[in-house]
């Protein structure tokens, strides 16, 4: 693949995402692609195919803003740097995430995705008690980075 046909296919996957368009998500990937983020790790286009459907229900007027660096292409290696957000339970979100999608015969191999889980738990905590337990654990881990 070019590295204009890489970046095409990821913000092809991504529009798909955002818009919860589970059969044309796929339509990028491999058939045992293998896609690790921080909610855990889905094999298969089939069941990558479901979460996005669940990822449409939970999350409402969700984006994905390219940033940064934007899409780096390296081989058959695409490195996206973006924002993603959404509301979720009526609260409005936003974390930085980077994503790393490796392509094989055309298609999505393996997809690797990274965010800060804390700064998204920290935004959308609901109430004095989820608010306070999320905050003290965010303030422990900066307190370690001082």
């Amino acid at each position: 693949m070019t590295d204009e046909q890489i970046k095409g296919a990821i913000r092809g996957f991504l529009k798909a995402l955002v818009t919860g368009d589970s059969k044309q998500a796929t339509s990028y990937l491999s058939p045992d692609v293998v896609w690790t983020e921080p909610n855990g790790v889905r094999k298969g286009a089939s069941e990558i195919g479901t979460y996005i459907e669940k990822i449409k229900k939970a999350v409402q007027d969700y984006k994905v803003i390219e940033n940064g660096i934007g899409i780096v292409v390296l081989g058959n290696t695409g490195i996206i740097e973006h924002n993603l957000s959404g509301i979720t339970d009526g609260k409005k979100w936003e974390v930085p995430a980077m994503c790393i999608y490796e392509f094989k015969n055309d298609k999505m191999q393996n997809i690797r995705t990274f965010y800060d889980r804390l700064s998204q738990a920290k935004q959308a905590a609901g109430g004095l008690i989820a608010k306070t337990a999320v905050n003290s654990v965010v303030n422990a881990i900066e307190k370690q980075l001082r």
